[in-house]
Protein backbone atom coordinates (compact mmCIF):
# COMPACT_ATOMS: atom_id res chain seq x y z
CA UNK A 1 0.00 0.00 0.00
CA UNK A 2 2.97 2.36 0.91
CA UNK A 3 4.94 1.63 -2.36
CA UNK A 4 1.21 2.11 -4.34
CA UNK A 5 0.91 5.87 -2.70
CA UNK A 6 4.59 6.15 -3.22
CA UNK A 7 3.76 5.66 -7.32
CA UNK A 8 1.19 7.78 -6.86
CA UNK A 9 2.81 10.94 -5.96
CA UNK A 10 6.17 10.41 -8.31
CA UNK A 11 3.07 10.34 -10.70
CA UNK A 12 1.55 13.84 -9.82
CA UNK A 13 5.07 15.24 -9.63
CA UNK A 14 6.04 14.18 -12.82
CA UNK A 15 2.63 15.30 -14.51
CA UNK A 16 3.29 18.88 -12.90
CA UNK A 17 6.59 19.33 -13.75
CA UNK A 18 6.03 18.05 -17.57
CA UNK A 19 2.69 20.78 -17.55
CA UNK A 20 5.14 23.73 -16.33
CA UNK A 21 7.49 22.88 -19.19
CA UNK A 22 5.15 22.98 -21.72
CA UNK A 23 3.24 25.99 -20.27
CA UNK A 24 7.11 27.66 -20.96
CA UNK A 25 7.42 26.53 -24.10
CA UNK A 26 4.39 27.79 -25.45
CA UNK A 27 4.59 31.32 -24.06
CA UNK A 28 2.91 34.11 -26.66
CA UNK A 29 6.15 35.70 -28.07
CA UNK A 30 4.13 37.63 -30.45
CA UNK A 31 5.39 41.27 -30.91
CA UNK A 32 3.61 44.38 -29.52
CA UNK A 33 2.96 46.64 -32.38
CA UNK A 34 1.47 49.01 -30.22
CA UNK A 35 4.31 51.08 -29.68
CA UNK A 36 6.68 49.56 -32.43
CA UNK A 37 11.16 50.93 -32.37
CA UNK A 38 11.75 54.65 -33.41
CA UNK A 39 12.81 54.50 -36.80
CA UNK A 40 15.74 56.76 -37.16
CA UNK A 41 14.81 60.29 -39.60
CA UNK A 42 15.88 59.63 -43.08
CA UNK A 43 15.72 61.87 -46.06
CA UNK A 44 15.38 60.56 -49.68
CA UNK A 45 17.59 62.06 -52.37
CA UNK A 46 16.51 61.97 -56.30
CA UNK A 47 19.33 61.51 -58.66
CA UNK A 48 17.61 61.15 -62.28
CA UNK A 49 15.46 57.81 -61.77
CA UNK A 50 16.63 56.40 -59.12
CA UNK A 51 16.02 57.30 -54.93
CA UNK A 52 18.84 57.52 -52.83
CA UNK A 53 17.84 57.08 -49.20
CA UNK A 54 19.99 57.92 -46.23
CA UNK A 55 19.84 57.92 -42.25
CA UNK A 56 19.87 61.81 -40.92
CA UNK A 57 21.93 61.22 -37.59
CA UNK A 58 25.55 63.09 -36.63
CA UNK A 59 26.49 63.65 -40.57
CA UNK A 60 23.27 66.18 -41.18
CA UNK A 61 24.32 70.06 -42.37
CA UNK A 62 24.81 71.86 -39.13
CA UNK A 63 26.26 75.79 -39.32
CA UNK A 64 29.69 74.83 -38.28
CA UNK A 65 29.73 71.82 -40.97
CA UNK A 66 28.58 74.40 -43.58
CA UNK A 67 30.68 77.34 -42.72
CA UNK A 68 32.68 77.56 -45.55
CA UNK A 69 29.13 77.81 -47.82
CA UNK A 70 27.86 81.24 -46.02
CA UNK A 71 31.23 82.73 -47.29
CA UNK A 72 30.82 81.38 -50.64
CA UNK A 73 27.33 83.22 -50.35
CA UNK A 74 28.79 86.28 -49.28
CA UNK A 75 31.00 86.11 -52.56
CA UNK A 76 27.87 85.84 -54.85
CA UNK A 77 26.27 88.80 -53.23
CA UNK A 78 29.25 90.81 -53.59
CA UNK A 79 30.21 89.54 -57.59
CA UNK A 80 26.33 90.39 -58.33
CA UNK A 81 25.91 94.08 -56.89
CA UNK A 82 27.04 96.71 -59.01
CA UNK A 83 27.51 93.90 -62.20
CA UNK A 84 28.76 96.72 -64.34
CA UNK A 85 33.03 96.40 -63.17
CA UNK A 86 32.62 92.76 -63.59
CA UNK A 87 33.17 93.31 -67.57
CA UNK A 88 35.76 91.94 -69.53
CA UNK A 89 37.74 90.08 -67.18
CA UNK A 90 39.54 87.08 -67.25
CA UNK A 91 40.37 86.65 -63.33
CA UNK A 92 38.58 86.01 -60.03
CA UNK A 93 40.97 86.71 -57.60
CA UNK A 94 40.31 86.10 -53.83
CA UNK A 95 42.15 86.90 -50.38
CA UNK A 96 41.37 84.13 -47.76
CA UNK A 97 43.66 85.36 -45.17
CA UNK A 98 41.29 86.69 -42.47
CA UNK A 99 38.47 83.52 -43.75
CA UNK A 100 38.25 80.98 -40.90
CA UNK A 101 41.48 78.58 -41.55
CA UNK A 102 39.37 75.38 -41.26
CA UNK A 103 36.78 76.62 -44.27
CA UNK A 104 39.66 77.97 -46.62
CA UNK A 105 39.92 74.69 -48.77
CA UNK A 106 36.09 73.84 -49.01
CA UNK A 107 35.39 77.74 -49.78
CA UNK A 108 38.12 77.26 -52.74
CA UNK A 109 37.02 74.19 -54.03
CA UNK A 110 33.91 76.23 -54.21
CA UNK A 111 35.25 79.00 -56.03
CA UNK A 112 37.23 77.27 -58.40
CA UNK A 113 34.02 75.47 -59.64
CA UNK A 114 32.09 78.92 -59.81
CA UNK A 115 35.35 80.20 -61.26
CA UNK A 116 35.50 77.13 -64.23
CA UNK A 117 31.64 77.54 -64.94
CA UNK A 118 31.52 80.84 -65.78
CA UNK A 119 34.86 80.90 -67.78
CA UNK A 120 37.12 82.55 -65.11
CA UNK A 121 40.90 81.73 -63.90
CA UNK A 122 41.02 81.90 -60.41
CA UNK A 123 43.98 83.27 -58.45
CA UNK A 124 44.31 83.39 -54.64
CA UNK A 125 46.47 86.18 -53.92
CA UNK A 126 46.26 89.48 -52.07
CA UNK A 127 46.35 92.90 -53.07
CA UNK A 128 50.04 93.43 -52.13
CA UNK A 129 51.02 89.97 -54.34
CA UNK A 130 48.64 91.15 -57.43
CA UNK A 131 50.36 94.78 -57.36
CA UNK A 132 54.01 92.80 -56.91
CA UNK A 133 53.10 90.45 -59.75
CA UNK A 134 51.85 93.51 -61.90
CA UNK A 135 48.30 92.36 -62.11
CA UNK A 136 46.95 95.30 -60.59
CA UNK A 137 48.56 98.62 -61.38
CA UNK A 138 48.60 101.09 -58.27
CA UNK A 139 48.37 104.82 -58.39
CA UNK A 140 49.63 107.52 -60.06
CA UNK A 141 49.52 105.09 -62.90
CA UNK A 142 46.56 104.00 -64.53
CA UNK A 143 45.77 101.88 -61.57
CA UNK A 144 43.35 98.87 -61.04
CA UNK A 145 43.40 95.68 -61.58
CA UNK A 146 42.67 95.61 -65.47
CA UNK A 147 41.97 91.88 -66.32
CA UNK A 148 39.52 91.05 -63.36
CA UNK A 149 38.29 91.49 -59.96
CA UNK A 150 40.18 91.24 -56.05
CA UNK A 151 37.33 90.20 -53.55
CA UNK A 152 38.22 90.26 -50.05
CA UNK A 153 36.77 89.26 -46.30
CA UNK A 154 37.49 91.58 -43.39
CA UNK A 155 36.39 90.87 -39.97
CA UNK A 156 34.63 87.47 -39.43
CA UNK A 157 32.87 86.64 -36.68
CA UNK A 158 30.79 83.31 -36.26
CA UNK A 159 28.96 82.95 -33.13
CA UNK A 160 27.10 79.34 -33.98
CA UNK A 161 24.44 80.35 -36.13
CA UNK A 162 25.46 83.34 -37.78
CA UNK A 163 28.31 84.70 -39.48
CA UNK A 164 29.25 88.08 -40.08
CA UNK A 165 31.75 89.82 -41.95
CA UNK A 166 32.62 92.45 -44.62
CA UNK A 167 32.97 91.31 -48.39
CA UNK A 168 34.98 94.22 -50.85
CA UNK A 169 34.85 93.87 -54.44
CA UNK A 170 37.76 95.99 -56.06
CA UNK A 171 38.56 96.47 -59.80
CA UNK A 172 40.29 100.16 -59.40
CA UNK A 173 40.36 103.07 -57.26
CA UNK A 174 37.37 104.16 -58.84
CA UNK A 175 35.66 100.91 -59.50
CA UNK A 176 35.24 99.17 -55.68
CA UNK A 177 32.12 97.55 -53.86
CA UNK A 178 32.17 96.42 -49.97
CA UNK A 179 29.63 96.22 -47.18
CA UNK A 180 28.98 94.10 -43.78
CA UNK A 181 27.16 90.89 -44.14
CA UNK A 182 24.92 88.74 -41.79
CA UNK A 183 24.59 85.21 -42.91
CA UNK A 184 22.13 83.10 -40.76
CA UNK A 185 22.06 79.42 -41.36
CA UNK A 186 17.98 78.68 -41.34
CA UNK A 187 16.53 74.93 -42.03
CA UNK A 188 20.30 73.62 -43.15
CA UNK A 189 21.04 76.19 -45.31
CA UNK A 190 22.53 79.99 -45.37
CA UNK A 191 20.24 82.42 -46.08
CA UNK A 192 22.54 86.13 -46.76
CA UNK A 193 20.74 89.36 -45.38
CA UNK A 194 21.03 92.78 -47.79
CA UNK A 195 23.48 94.94 -46.33
CA UNK A 196 22.05 98.05 -44.90
CA UNK A 197 24.26 100.09 -46.82
CA UNK A 198 26.98 99.51 -49.51
CA UNK A 199 30.30 101.94 -49.69
CA UNK A 200 31.32 102.69 -53.09
CA UNK A 201 34.05 104.32 -54.87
Amino acid sequence: MRILRKLLWLAIIVAAALILLLSVGCEDKTTDLSNPPEEPPSVTITAGDIEISRVVGKSARSAESTLHEAFYHVFQAIYEFDAGINSEIKYIAVDITEVFENEREPLLASLQSWSASNGYELLVDTYEGLAASGLIVPPPDRAGFMEGLLFSFYDASFDGETLTVQGMKYRGPLAAVAAMFTARFVDSGWIVEEPDGWMMA
